[in-house]
């Protein structure tokens, strides 16, 4: 294990994205963020960050598993890497809040997350790691087996909602981010209700809105409204949905967001939909900000909200029921 916040190059994200990101550092906590702990599954080394607070309650802690996107890494979501990074809030939000943050590796930089249609995503198997990766928490680092949360960006939102449907009975909540259900779904049928927050672009460039193609042989993908529709399913959701039009306190990020509801579903479930309209490929923040190069790219960015605060703020509602 390494205990310093390291960084390292990383071959596989394009080099434009690099220089399309505004420099940053990495904040500073009175927690530890832990590097490249490693873990054999299916008889491949593989690894993940973890961050543990510094001044944790007593018992068992919560844990949310963050999931980056497709030719991404553990150390770019982290914040490693240098640039704008909206997902290592969650080491700020975890260190006020009290809760474990892991984030792991995908082999390759891709998460298998079940698209029949994209064979980039390749065949590991992702969900008998993330599950190890529990286990492992839960062993050593009193994760709460209750409250076990994910949640990932793009390909890693995609694999977030394999987990939903293949280690359902484990987790309390979902969140996948800036990803729909694949049209050739291989998953596995969900195994019972779960609370899922969705956050999505209406201007999305690169996993569209209203589904289709996902770039060049990257798969299809069902619309959002088909995959918010599919959980409220899942959900036994009934009842008409709440709406909320969210504050708009930046008017300059040309987007602004709108909250669509349901929590009349079966076993505590909810179904919960951020629409950031006129929003891309990103998670909103309204701290760590990409660059006008990176959203040429990948769309607006979101500064009304921060993602990471909104995520734990629906994770912190729900728990485990067994």
């Amino acid at each position: 294990m390494n205990p310093s916040r390291r960084r390292r190059h990383d071959p596989a994200i394009p080099f434009l994205l690099i220089l399309a990101l505004a420099l940053g550092a990495p904040a500073a906590f009175a927690g530890t963020l832990v590097t490249d702990q490693p873990l054999i599954h299916d008889g491949v080394e593989r690894s993940f960050h973890y961050f543990v607070p510094g001044d944790p309650p007593p018992g068992p802690l919560p844990l949310v598993l963050a999931l980056h996107g497709g030719g991404g890494s553990a150390d770019q979501i982290a914040g490693l890497t240098g640039g704008a990074a909206p997902w290592a809030v969650l080491m700020e939000v975890a260190e006020r809040e009290g809760f474990l943050v892991v984030y792991p590796d995908g082999v390759d930089q891709q998460w298998n997350d079940c698209r029949g249609d994209s064979p980039p995503t390749g065949d590991a198997d992702d969900v008998g790691f993330l599950g190890a990766v529990i286990d492992w928490a839960v062993a050593n680092l009193d994760a709460d087996p209750a409250r076990l949360f994910a949640t990932g960006v793009s390909n890693g939102g995609m694999m977030t909602l394999r987990l939903g449907h293949e280690l359902g009975q484990r987790l309390a909540a979902i969140a996948p981010v800036v990803a729909n259900r694949a049209a050739d779904d291989e998953c596995l049928a969900p195994t019972g209700p779960l609370p899922i927050l969705v956050i999505d672009g209406t201007a999305d460039p690169i996993v569209p809105w209203g589904g289709g193609e996902i770039g060049v042989d990257r798969g299809t993908v069902l619309s959002v409204r088909d995959t918010v529709l599919y959980w409220a399913l899942v959900d036994g959701c009934s009842g008409p949905a709440s709406f909320e039009e969210l504050p708009d306190p930046d008017a300059g990020d040309e987007s602004r967001i709108t909250v669509a509801s349901v929590t009349a579903c079966a076993e505590g479930a909810e179904v919960r939909l951020y629409a950031v309209i006129g929003g891309g490929h990103s998670l909103p923040s309204s701290t760590e900000r990409y660059s006008f190069l990176y959203e040429l790219i990948v769309g607006k960015q979101n500064h009304d909200v921060e993602g990471a605060e909104e995520i734990w703020s629906f994770f912190s509602g729900h728990r485990r029921r067994d």
